[in-house]
């Protein structure tokens, strides 16, 4: 608007008649409320816009410091789950092993040394992973507990953050609304004295 305004003053700068100076009231027009919305945008900027910015810089920082905890436990979680699977399908295989080698120990009913040690070997293991399996199985269930807590944690912390931006952007609201309140009226006054010079001009 100041740069239309500049133009317009430049343009009916010399002249005289009575449209020029319609012009010339125009330009006037233009310039004051260019200065009326560069004081309300740089009122804006410098009360509401940056600080809600560093506000919500801040904000984030705390997301992503709430984030990471949980990240770091879920990762925890998943890797211990995953080996008490690994275990898991490692003693399904051993047992099911052992189960063919009953079945052929049955059909054989001779004596044989190898299929007894054998035997011997498979119980020791599917011992080993039943064992092994439990144990990963109760540390998964410690993990997800700690990863449960760190989960409500962090929901709570969550939780307190948009409250905080809730409140900073109702403030920011009510801040732009007293803004626009204090410098409103001289938009529209500036917009009927120009009608009101216009009435007299005719």
């Amino acid at each position: 608007m100041h740069k239309l305004s500049a133009r317009l003053h430049k343009i009916s700068q010399n002249s005289t008649g009575v449209i020029d100076q319609g012009w010339t009231c125009v330009a006037e027009q233009f310039d004051a409320q260019a200065t009326i919305h560069s004081t309300l945008g740089s009122a804006i900027a410098d009360d509401i816009v940056q600080p809600l910015r560093a506000i919500f810089n801040a904000l984030h920082q705390t997301i992503i410091a709430s984030e990471q905890p949980v990240e770091r436990e879920l990762k925890k979680l998943s890797v211990r789950r995953a080996e008490a699977a690994k275990i898991k399908r490692q003693l399904y295989s051993s047992s099911r092993d052992l189960e063919k080698l009953d079945q052929l120990i049955d059909k054989d009913r001779t004596d044989n040394i190898k299929l007894s040690v054998k035997k011997r070997k498979l119980l020791d293991q599917v011992t080993k992973c039943e064992h092994a399996y439990f144990k990963e199985t109760i540390e998964a269930e410690k993990q997800r507990r700690v990863t449960d807590s760190a989960l409500r944690k962090s929901v709570e912390r969550l939780e307190d953050v948009e409250k905080q931006r809730l409140a900073h952007c109702q403030t920011a609201l009510g801040r732009f609304q007293r803004k626009v309140a204090q410098l409103g009226p001289n938009l529209h006054s500036v917009g009927f004295a120009f009608l009101y010079y216009r009435l007299v001009s005719l």
